[in-house]
């Protein structure tokens, strides 16, 4: 069926993730200038930013499900002349099997600079099971679910009339959170690895006729790559 379920990978990266589960492809939207009357209504307006219709924001969600996933080779920036990569996430859970969600920008032309950042080191296992990939020790308590994501900027020039005539990434940070339930007398204990801070810290919940639960949220800069210059 042509039109039924997920079909179009936009980055390429099914065989290195796993199966493609959704995806979808939108236009980037114009922006609108207008020019108002006496009475304050538009006069006239013009619309600006994408006019020819060449620039897309697409997303691909891919689930883990058949290998182990390298997390270091999955990268932002310019994963091809067109293709940039503005996002990357990676939810584990106690319930389902890992997904990793990619988005980004189609139809730029080359970045200024060809850059990339390589997302942390770890590994994100193909089973149902909670997993923390990079950034966080877990000491106390079961962990229940935990993600890794990342994400850059697309920085635009414009020209007089508002149209893009160059395209770059910057900006790059990671981010890792994990939350974790007690089944002792101790509550849950999460912290930050060696080179990344805590956001503020681990917090501790006590609900109503419920287990404690605890959480934490860290982060580190991503090193970037600058791709050699034409020759």
């Amino acid at each position: 069926m042509a039109n039924f379920g997920a079909l179009t990978d936009h980055f390429n990266l099914a065989a290195s993730i796993g199966t493609l589960v959704e995806s979808s492809k939108t236009p980037v939207a114009n922006s609108r200038a207008d020019a108002l009357d006496e009475n304050g209504d538009i006069a006239v307006a013009a619309w600006y930013g994408n006019k020819d219709g060449d620039l897309y924001e697409a997303s691909c969600t891919y689930q883990v499900d058949t290998n182990d996933v390298n997390v270091a080779a999955l990268k932002l920036g310019e994963l091809s002349t067109g293709v940039v990569v503005t996002s990357i996430e990676i939810s584990t859970s106690n319930g389902d099997w890992p997904r990793v969600t990619v988005s980004g920008t189609l139809g730029t032309g080359a970045l200024e600079q060809g850059k990339t950042y390589a997302m942390p080191t770890g590994t994100v296992a193909a089973k149902k099971q909670a997993q923390i990939i990079a950034g966080i020790t877990l000491t106390s308590g079961k962990l229940t679910s935990a993600s890794l994501s990342a994400s850059c900027d697309l920085v635009t020039a414009n020209d007089g009339e508002g149209e893009p005539v160059a395209h770059g990434v910057s900006g790059a940070v990671a981010t890792a959170t994990a939350e974790a339930v007690a089944i002792t007398d101790e509550s849950p204990v999460l912290a930050a690895d060696a080179g990344w801070k805590s956001q503020p810290g681990s917090s501790l919940n006590e609900p109503q006729a419920a287990w404690h639960t605890g959480s934490i949220s860290v982060e580190k800069t991503l090193t970037v790559t600058i791709a050699a210059p034409a020759e």
